[in-house]
């Protein structure tokens, strides 16, 4: 048997223990580091409830709230999202903005999940106005509310409220088509215009607004192609069927509208899944209908 034996200075063990806390704090930077898909699916949602970086909107009406919502998520509800003083929907200035993020305790470092009724539109309209003022880590979870109790998962109908924060919101003019860039738009044939209303709308059979017809130039994609039913609940097509109807504008810039601007959220939030280069028409077709001196057709 040997008399001697190998002996660890206690520089080795410091650096020792030092090397082991870096690889723990690197990997847990990789882990905050890694981009969220912009649509996550319930299952995938309840596995990471406890992630720390984690933020749920839950953008439903709050006497749905109070009723069940997913444990930990907060509740602001889209309607909220609107300016107070505007008769055609568009969005918050940065002010009420401002305003109602920091009540809300909304950090810009968040990685933001939304979800409602699982009609989609409340939420896509709450990920567009994120991305409007900024926000840079936004996804949506598919199914809404519905899917998520459908598959069994946990409820909670305490509210939850965050501390106040102080939200610096930054306006992201490349997500927000105003109406006069919409003028301008349509004269530049490398913008497309997508109107998102039902055929009905965009053909003048119906309207909300003084004018029937559409902005000259829009094709019509109604919103409602995004989503199919499966087993009494809607949800998004795969990426592959999204892409199909969408095709003809990859690669290039595109506006989109709707009546309000909810249901074109939700086309907006499709391509912006797809990777494309979109905004919303905030002014949306109730303000460009009601401005005579506006063309049409």
């Amino acid at each position: 048997m040997s008399l001697y034996r190998t002996r660890t200075s206690p520089l080795s063990s410091r650096l020792a223990g030092v090397s082991i806390l870096l690889l723990i704090f690197i990997a847990a930077a990789v882990h905050a580091n890694t981009p969220i898909s912009t649509l996550v699916s319930p299952n995938w949602l309840n596995a990471h409830l406890l992630d720390t970086d984690l933020l749920i909107i839950d953008t439903r009406e709050a006497t749905l709230y109070e009723q069940a919502h997913i444990p930990g998520a907060i509740n602001i509800p889209v309607n909220e999202t609107f300016a107070a003083s505007s008769n055609t929907y568009r969005v918050a200035g940065l002010p009420q903005i401002k305003a109602l993020f920091s009540r809300h305790g909304i950090n810009h470092h968040d990685n933001i999940i939304v979800y409602d009724d699982g009609r989609f539109i409340d939420a896509a309209r709450f990920f567009w106005v994120l991305e409007v003022y900024g926000h840079e880590h936004v996804s949506l979870m598919d199914g809404g509310i519905p899917q998520w109790l459908q598959a069994g998962l946990p409820i909670e109908n305490e509210p939850r409220q965050r501390p106040a924060t102080t939200y610096i919101p930054t306006i992201s003019h490349q997500r927000l088509t105003t109406k006069m860039a919409m003028q301008i738009a349509l004269s530049n044939s490398a913008v497309h215009i997508i109107d998102a209303r039902t055929h009905e709308e965009y053909s003048g059979e119906k309207s909300i607004a003084d004018r029937s017809g559409h902005i000259p130039g829009a094709v019509n994609i109604p919103w409602l192609v995004n989503m199919h039913e499966m087993s009494g609940l809607q949800k998004l097509l795969s990426d592959a069927e999204l892409a199909e109807h969408y095709q003809a504008y990859q690669g290039q810039q595109v506006i989109t509208y709707c009546n309000r601007g909810k249901q074109s959220a939700l086309t907006y939030f499709t391509l912006r899944h797809l990777g494309y280069d979109v905004s919303v028409y905030d002014g949306a077709w109730l303000e460009w209908a009601n401005d005579q001196s506006l063309p049409i057709e």
